[in-house]
């Protein structure tokens, strides 16, 4: 993973054989609950990005509207393909300034996992084989102060290793209380947990090298503050004729920091003359990005004028990042 590589490259060791460590992703195990209630739209973001094609096409076929997970205001299972929901999430993550990388993704899911289901991901971590795993439990994505967890899984040949220059953190502290907990000399399969808090709101990174072998792991910063406005835009349509057939229509763009909220688009006649077969006016489309009306007048004789008038109203929501 780029993440442990980064960790080996800022603390300048890697693992015995050469290879950086823990290169198999468990990520699959945290987004096979449909859960909708995130409790911020940076976790909601980083289950959508580690969604793989099979897991949305399981979802659409489950038929129960995804468990209410939403990609721009609209149901994950309301889109069409895997490429239409990606281009969707693009979209979003950029308005968020969304910056998480796949291995603080799998940190901040891991965090979310209900205490039953936490094991599963642990045995995965520790199926890796040989070398060292470290995960987060008891915190919820984000918080200040984490449970880490360290774990050995043995090496090749050894049932016991020696700790090679201690457990480096870069962005957070471990209490001396804490640190004399950890092992000088590990065993195959043991485990120490400490607490460790953050410095501020950014990252902190944590390695440590166990018989030849690095394991480290990132805990991602604390997201931005994010300012949500929900505008209403409209535009008017005038439309008359007393002679041909005459389609007029008008689109609002949803504001660049934005999107259209589902299903507020709506279309008001302010005035009409004729009835409302030979005057009228409908939406057209509606899409988080762009919503459009078209109006319609038709006169039953030359130089009698039939006409409508009409408004066009949806509300946006709007995406301020304040880092």
């Amino acid at each position: 993973m780029k993440l442990v590589r980064s960790l080996c490259l800022l603390f300048g060791v890697t693992c015995a054989s050469g290879a950086y460590c823990q290169e198999e992703s468990c990520s699959a195990l945290l987004v096979q609950d449909k859960v909708a209630a995130f409790r911020n739209d940076y976790v909601r973001l980083a289950y959508l990005h580690e969604l793989s094609k099979e897991d949305f096409y399981k979802f659409k076929q489950a038929g129960d509207g995804g468990g209410g997970i939403e990609v721009s205001g609209i149901s994950l299972t309301a889109y069409d393909s895997y490429d239409q929901f990606k281009e969707s999430l693009k979209r979003e993550s950029e308005l968020f300034k969304y910056d998480l990388d796949a291995g603080s993704e799998e940190i901040v899911l891991s965090q979310r996992l209900p205490a039953g289901a936490l094991p599963a991901y642990v045995d995965c971590l520790q199926r890796k084989g040989p070398g060292v795993s470290m995960w987060l439990s008891d915190s919820a994505p984000f918080d200040q102060i984490v449970t880490l967890n360290i774990r050995w899984h043995g090496a090749v040949g050894q049932t016991e290793a020696p700790v090679v220059g201690g457990v480096r953190v870069a962005g957070g502290t471990i209490s001396p209380e804490d640190r004399a907990t950890i092992p000088v000399m590990w065993k195959t399969d043991e485990t120490a947990t400490v607490f460790l808090t953050k410095d501020g709101d950014g990252p902190a990174k944590v390695a440590i090298k166990i018989g030849g072998y690095t394991g480290g792991i990132t805990i991602p910063a604390k997201p931005p503050f994010v300012r949500f406005e929900y505008p209403q835009l409209s535009t008017t349509i005038d439309n008359s004729t007393d002679k041909d057939d005459l389609d007029k229509g008008e689109c609002i763009p949803a504001p660049q920091n934005g999107f259209f909220i589902p299903k507020t688009a709506m279309i008001t006649v302010l005035a009409r003359q004729g009835d409302d077969q030979r005057a009228r006016a409908a939406l057209q489309s509606a899409t988080p990005t762009l919503v459009c009306a078209t109006t319609h007048v038709q006169t039953d004789k030359v130089g009698r004028t039939y006409s409508i008038k009409a408004l066009l109203t949806a509300t946006a929501r709007t995406i301020s990042v304040e880092r």
